[in-house]
């Protein structure tokens, strides 16, 4: 074979193995865009969540009166005393 049949042969033979390659990419970011759109939405959901949260933690803390939080403390210590003793 000359060299001129050769290198035909091999540019045909990479030309389709790139198409391939390229089909196969885009058959794989057909299924991965939809998976990826779907985590972001969970992560966001999860952020209003937590933020969610810690404010109304706060607006908790907030409106709790000084007497609330000395029985809570109180309460905490002899939790903390019953399960958690000192050696």
């Amino acid at each position: 074979m000359n060299n001129i049949a050769q290198s035909d042969i091999f540019f045909f033979i990479s030309s389709a193995f790139f198409i391939l390659l390229i089909i196969f990419l885009l058959i794989i970011m057909y299924y991965i865009i939809p998976i990826v759109r779907d985590f972001r939405a969970i992560i966001k959901s999860a952020k209003n969540t937590s933020e969610n949260t810690f404010k109304n933690i706060d607006r908790v803390q907030d409106d709790m009166s000084a007497e609330a939080r000395a029985v809570v403390k109180g309460v905490g210590k002899v939790l903390n005393s019953l399960f958690f003793r000192n050696k």
